[in-house]
């Protein structure tokens, strides 16, 4: 498929996009999972739900943007043929983690939001990892694709 010429000029913002709100998602994911997280485990009970509260708010209004940036950015790239196979597997790392996020961690935050419950922090906190280690390797990638 030739893309229209108006549209090549696109592909080298959305490289950068990509780039950009990925690795801000990698900074985000490595602090929440080895600072944040666990700091769950310290959190008084009867202080927990409105500290859950706040992260969940903040760290909401960060994320969200970021991921659906992502997400475009990634649908994009693809549809214009950039990257080729590896571009194709950041797409589905996006796509994980957004899977991950809605079918694992999500449902876990809400359920804390109930209470302090130290067998679902652990939960999360293990759980995690499954985000930790798809965003790294998606970083490395984006980082590789479009730095290299």
């Amino acid at each position: 498929m030739q893309l229209p010429t108006f549209l090549l000029n696109y592909i080298e913002l959305a490289e950068a996009i990509q780039l950009a709100a990925t690795m801000a998602m990698v900074g985000v994911i490595w602090v929440v999972q080895l600072c944040v997280y666990p700091r769950f485990l310290d959190i008084q009970p009867d202080k927990f739900v409105r500290a859950h509260f706040r992260h969940s708010f903040c760290i909401g209004v960060i994320v969200a943007p970021l991921m659906l940036t992502e997400l475009v950015a990634a649908v994009f790239l693809v549809w214009a043929g950039y990257g080729g196979m590896v571009q194709w597997v950041i797409l589905a790392l996006t796509l994980g983690n957004l899977i991950s996020t809605a079918l694992i961690q999500a449902p876990c935050h809400t359920r804390l939001m109930q209470g302090f419950d130290a067998e679902k922090c652990s939960f999360l906190i293990r759980s995690n990892w499954i985000r930790t280690v798809l965003w790294s390797v998606k970083g490395i990638l984006v980082f590789a694709l479009v730095c290299g």
